[in-house]
């Protein structure tokens, strides 16, 4: 049986992620579609990562469930929270548009501390897929990324707390 996206949403309100997550790794066969856990993922992935509290864990469902990269390396853009960024916790949802990452960075990231505009280098083995096109129809071009591999990394802006 593969999960659909209604069943995606029924396992984020029941908080279940975690456990999926595990069991995902433990096996080859995939259980959710991939291209309902694509758009879920862009939907919903902060919820996702919440729940499996676990961002290797969650780097091993993701490779194993969103369609792989297969371009160059890039440089790319993230509009962070500032705590999350002193803590090391990266989100991994990154983006080739500045505006784009300045928009998050200086909005829904900036609450409780404020937001950071942050520039790295994505090698090709560290981009985990494309922008899908529930990304592309949200005009926020997300590449996701495993954030430990991104190298030169640099705060560009540093933004207020909204509040």
């Amino acid at each position: 049986m593969r999960l659909k996206l209604d069943d995606l949403r029924q396992i984020t309100a029941r908080g279940e992620w975690k456990a999926l997550a595990a069991s995902v790794a433990a096996t080859d066969t995939a259980v959710l579609r991939r291209e309902d856990f694509e758009t879920y993922w862009i939907e919903a992935g902060h919820q996702i990562r919440e729940q499996v509290d676990d961002d290797r864990a969650l780097i091993r469902l993701l490779r194993k469930m969103l369609p792989p990269y297969s371009g160059p390396g890039l440089d790319l853009y993230r509009g962070e929270n500032v705590n999350r960024w002193r803590a090391g916790r990266l989100g991994l949802a990154w983006t080739l548009d500045v505006e784009t990452a300045r928009m998050f960075g200086r909005g829904l990231n900036a609450f409780y501390g404020g937001g950071v505009l942050l520039r790295a280098r994505f090698e090709a083995p560290a981009i985990l897929s494309a922008p899908s096109e529930h990304s592309r129809y949200l005009d926020e071009g997300q590449f996701t990324v495993d954030p430990f591999a991104g190298t030169g990394m640099v705060v560009i802006e540093v933004y207020p707390e909204v509040t």
